[in-house]
């Protein structure tokens, strides 16, 4: 039963994996298209099926690519494309 469970939770990894690139991939395409400044609530208006997560993350990726910076903290916080 173990190894049944294992090969789920491979399988499971690998799916988030997949569909999590095709997600930041949208979140990216969302904030080249901001024109002002946003917040992570604004990008979950625009597609609620995204988990908050996922957008931080995509966020926290941008933000070391120096195409967005935040502008304060917390979840009031807004972000600001550089590029």
């Amino acid at each position: 039963m173990s190894h049944v469970k294992s090969g789920y939770q491979e399988l499971k990894d690998r799916v988030e994996l997949q569909s999590g690139d095709s997600k930041t991939a949208l979140i990216r395409g969302l904030v080249f298209e901001m024109t002002e400044q946003f917040s992570i609530s604004d990008i979950m208006k625009l597609q609620p099926n995204l988990d908050r997560e996922i957008v931080k993350k995509a966020l926290s990726q941008l933000k070391k690519e120096k195409i967005v910076k935040p502008i304060g903290l917390g979840r009031g916080a807004k972000w600001s494309k550089l590029k």
